[in-house]
């Protein structure tokens, strides 16, 4: 399917209240597969971007709201095993360790939302190089509260994700921080890229 018939569709999906909710879902669920046992590293770039791309379009969700929905769809895909440890070592019965469980991945959503919230209304998607340049600053900020508030969960950073990729070389340099800020800075661009020119939100990277 062609570009604009891609985006096209990807606007209708947005246009829906429910349908953006699952479309979020199922593009956070996806990103998880780039980290171990899986390790397909390209995946958290698609993932990553598909919900930068989200931000800048019209939708019936809040930005805040978006990023919940993509964090809920990555945490109870990617923080699935909680429920073992709930449940097998901490003899918790199935029912309440399943509603713990989802209570866990929601509160960890929470940061993507915040982190979406504020790459929308610190930047008003309307600068370019405020955008390239806020959404990986942003994105790394709430990584690093999720890895300190409440003794932290440093689960699913996308820096994480990238030891096999390219970026991986950073590691040793920056830190997984940094190689967090390079991956997102990538999905940036590349949401830029795709963002079709007749958008209202339209920003180009010259």
């Amino acid at each position: 399917m062609p570009m604009p018939q891609l985006i096209g569709w990807f606007d209708r999906c947005l246009n829906s209240v429910w349908q953006s909710r699952f479309l979020m879902m199922i593009c956070g669920a996806l990103f998880p597969l780039a980290f171990a046992p899986f390790e397909c590293w390209p995946v958290a770039f698609f993932s990553s971007t598909l919900l930068i791309l989200a931000l800048t379009r019209s939708s019936r969700l809040s930005p805040f709201k978006l990023g919940f929905y993509w964090g809920v769809g990555a945490y109870l895909v990617g923080a699935s095993w909680v429920y073992v440890s709930i449940h097998e070592f901490g003899f918790v019965p199935v029912f309440g360790a399943l509603i713990l469980t989802v209570i866990f991945a929601l509160y960890l959503a929470l940061y993507k939302g915040l982190m979406a919230f504020l790459i929308v209304k610190l930047t008003g998607l309307s600068h370019p190089l405020m955008i390239v340049l806020s959404a990986p600053t942003l994105w790394v900020f709430c990584e690093y509260l999720q890895s300190i508030v409440f003794n932290g969960f440093p689960w699913l950073l996308i820096g994480y994700s990238q030891i096999d990729s390219p970026l991986g070389a950073l590691a040793t340099v920056l830190g997984v921080y940094g190689v967090s800020w390079f991956a997102v800075l990538f999905c940036t661009v590349l949401a830029c890229w795709l963002i079709s020119p007749k958008s209202k939100k339209v920003f180009s990277v010259l």
